[in-house]
């Protein structure tokens, strides 16, 4: 029972009121909504053109939920595959940016957003320059930390820096950093970076998190994985190395969710879950995994990701598991606001259906 877009109550036995709407849906299921933990959905419309990027090597006082457009029309694409709540990641730099949590659905964006500044989001340094890009972020982030300092005391010595000022709640610990690492070296060294600087660390990407489980165990650092659907890191990596990367966290212990990781492709995020599950991840632990487990990462829990009386009620009604590309969304509800699973997507199908029945 849904009142004012939350979840009143839920059983077998529930006492409705008069004026109750019925929705039947018999031989249906009903799931919570859908969460991709990383993309750029709102962001852009064309993954070549980068208007979800800034210059600048160190932009903390980005939030990415400040430029997310309401009107994109990849929104509704994702909302019929069952997706109801997003991640979005600034790119480009160093430090891009601090994500924000978005639901798909609203006249604004900030009516969209659930939380303006979600996370930090930094770009581990690889390649040729990675040491010297890595000191530059010790070296920052030392600034800030002295900068925190002054700005601490009562009367403090210091103008306000808008840079510097975003960094003072991820310094402290209060908000998680979302560090994009891919290679086994890259995860270790943002492993040692997060533990000397105290750092709330989320991994971000990781397809080579399974080489270092048991670490990442211990230290409970959670992951976001994603796209699963990619090439192996090393060559001589299996050949299903990324496939099988979640399966192996979860034997491991280790907390993890997914992600798109690019606004097209926000739609099909629950099947990037489901090619972990064809290598090995349980059916059920990849459906908690765009759930629950998104919720609990993304510190949302209390709010989304199961159908539990005072949450909000985000849910999606299907004739089967999302994780099936054959399954089709019947209705999708966001903080209760009914939505039809339609798109352009959906139209442009209707319209070329009817041409080749006139044929």
């Amino acid at each position: 029972m849904i009142e004012k877009g939350r979840i009143a109550a839920v059983g077998r036995k529930v006492s409705l009121p008069e004026d109750a709407k019925i929705i039947e849906a018999d031989g249906l299921h009903v799931f919570p909504g859908l969460i991709d933990a990383g993309t750029t959905l709102g962001l852009t419309e064309i993954d070549k053109v980068a208007d979800y990027a800034d210059t600048g090597l160190f932009r903390p006082d980005l939030r990415a939920g400040v430029a997310v457009n309401p009107d994109s029309a990849l929104i509704p694409v994702a909302r019929a595959g069952g997706v109801t709540t997003v991640l979005i990641v600034p790119k480009i730099g160093i430090i891009s940016g601090q994500a924000s949590l978005v639901s798909l659905a609203g006249w604004t964006a900030p009516d969209m957003t659930l939380q303006l500044e979600a996370g930090l989001a930094i770009q581990w340094p690889g390649g040729k320059s990675a040491k010297e890009r890595v000191e530059q972020l010790r070296q920052f982030v030392h600034r800030a930390r002295l900068y925190d300092r002054v700005r601490s005391v009562k009367k403090p010595s210091v103008s306000l820096d808008p840079r510097l000022e975003a960094m003072r709640p991820y310094l402290r610990g209060e908000r998680p950093v979302l560090v994009e690492a891919t290679s086994r070296k890259q995860i270790a060294e943002a492993l040692l970076f997060a533990e000397k600087e105290k750092l709330r660390l989320v991994l971000v990407g990781a397809a080579d998190a399974w080489k270092l489980a048991p670490e990442l165990k211990k230290r409970k650092v959670p992951v976001i994985l994603g796209p699963v659907m990619r090439d192996p890191v090393a060559e001589y990596d299996p050949f299903d190395a990324s496939y099988a990367n979640a399966g192996r966290l979860y034997e491991a212990g280790v907390r993890f969710c997914f992600r798109s990781d690019s606004a097209t492709n926000s739609r099909n995020v629950p099947f990037e879950a489901a090619m972990a599950v064809a290598y090995g991840l349980p059916q059920r632990d990849a459906l908690r995994a765009l759930t629950l487990s998104a919720a609990e990462i993304l510190g949302v829990a209390d709010q989304l990701g199961s159908i539990t009386p005072g949450k909000q009620a985000t849910l999606i009604v299907t004739d089967g598991s999302p994780l099936q590309p054959s399954t089709q969304i019947k209705a999708v509800f966001i903080r209760g606001q009914p939505f039809a699973p339609r798109s352009r997507h959906t139209k442009l199908f209707r319209r070329y259906l009817r041409r080749l029945n006139e044929l």
